[in-house]
């Protein structure tokens, strides 16, 4: 009889959804034949998983760890015949208000899934199974201001950079003020680099690995020793995130690199928080 059973769909009544949420799911059931079912469950996972490598060739060693933020089990039908026809088995569940938002990377992931298992005597159990995600929150922060100054080895400052604000924003750029503070050494070029950093924790052992988001260089000749110019690193939303778990954390820092001929890079990194400045979360809500 289960082969006659076209589909096993899981809906949901929104596209996405906040920690906190109530969601309705819906199991949609289709045959077009009479069965006798034994049960209908749905089971709901929130869970994180991390991978940490070691070594490579023959000592390579790849750790795994996972961990569980949601799991929920629902009966929606006991044992019953099933006619021809479309039915809908809907429920509820709530997200914790502490859940992580969805994260998808290379060895690292946080996902919300919902699976569906109609299942009958003596066959395959049909089964479904669809994500939904979780959007993340962000802090409301007060930004700090702060006047950086990028020197040589001999302590000498060649580039100040003025940060008005500390905080990374999914829906504002970033604006960086430079000025040049020394004729010498003269510079090749000025690159600003937006980085998320992406820490994980597998079996004790840990990883980090840092991912570019958004990058701006500034040749020489558009350089001022008299005057601020600022430079604008705008990330794609969905790449801003607040997210720490005991096993996966992602931080943001920008990085600023004067390119000096005949001699190595002078690099200055900044940590970022990310979140909400007062007025762009008084003019969202």
């Amino acid at each position: 009889m289960y082969r006659d059973m076209r589909d096993v769909e899981v809906l949901f009544d929104s596209d996405s959804y906040l920690p906190g949420d109530t969601v309705t799911a819906t199991v949609r059931v289709t045959t077009d034949k009479a069965f006798k079912c034994n049960r209908i469950v749905a089971r709901v996972l929130g869970e994180v998983y991390v991978t940490v490598v070691r070594g490579a060739g023959k000592h390579r060693h790849t750790y795994r760890e996972h961990l569980e933020i949601l799991r929920e089990h629902v009966v929606l039908s006991e044992a019953t015949n099933i006619n021809p026809g479309t039915y809908d088995y809907p429920f509820t569940f709530t997200i914790p208000q502490t859940a992580p938002c969805s994260y998808y990377r290379y060895r690292a992931e946080v996902t919300y899934t919902v699976n569906a298992t109609v299942e009958v005597s003596w066959a395959i159990d049909p089964k479904a199974e669809a994500l939904f995600y979780v959007r993340p929150t962000y802090p409301v922060l007060t930004p700090r201001s702060q006047v950086l100054p990028l020197t040589l080895d001999d302590r000498r400052t060649v580039i100040e950079i003025n940060l008005p604000s500390d905080v990374l924003s999914p829906n504002a750029p970033l604006v960086i003020r430079h000025m040049i503070k020394m004729g010498e050494p003269k510079l090749r070029a000025l690159r600003f680099e937006l980085y998320l950093k992406e820490d994980r924790v597998a079996r004790g052992k840990s990883d980090t690995r840092t991912i570019l988001l958004d990058k701006k260089e500034v040749p020489a000749e558009d350089l001022s020793y008299t005057t601020w110019r600022e430079v604008y690193l705008q990330p794609e939303p969905r790449t801003v995130v607040e997210l720490k778990t005991p096993i996966l954390s992602v931080s943001y820092f920008l990085k600023v690199t004067a390119d000096i001929p005949w001699r190595f890079d002078e690099t200055l990194e900044v940590p970022l928080r990310a979140g909400i400045v007062e007025q762009q979360a008084d003019a969202e809500f």
